[in-house]
């Protein structure tokens, strides 16, 4: 089994840019440790969880569909993913 590169972003872009490279044709994947992102990923996560907490009434004022390109907030359950093999939600009973 082939591991995957761990890649440290403290080094100088001359030293990373080989390393990524090789990544990307040998391996396909690669971790980026020490990329600052943390405290935004961080953020991320509790916007995420404060919005799914939210009423349903108000999540459901920002619900997708065709006039919003599909973007916006899906009930549980309302979508098909596989129409050959659903007829309901993934979360209702097929």
């Amino acid at each position: 089994m082939v591991e995957i590169p761990v890649l440290d972003c403290r080094r100088t872009e001359a030293e990373l840019t080989p390393l990524l490279r090789t990544a990307c044709e040998r391996v396909g994947f690669f971790y980026l440790e020490n990329h600052g992102l943390e405290a935004l990923q961080a953020r991320a996560l509790a916007e995420s969880k404060a919005f799914f907490a939210l009423p349903l009434e108000e999540k459901l004022a920002l619900k997708a569909g065709v006039e919003t390109n599909n973007r916006g907030y899906t009930v549980v359950g309302e979508e098909v993913l596989d129409p050959e093999r659903q007829s309901k939600g993934a979360g209702s009973a097929l």
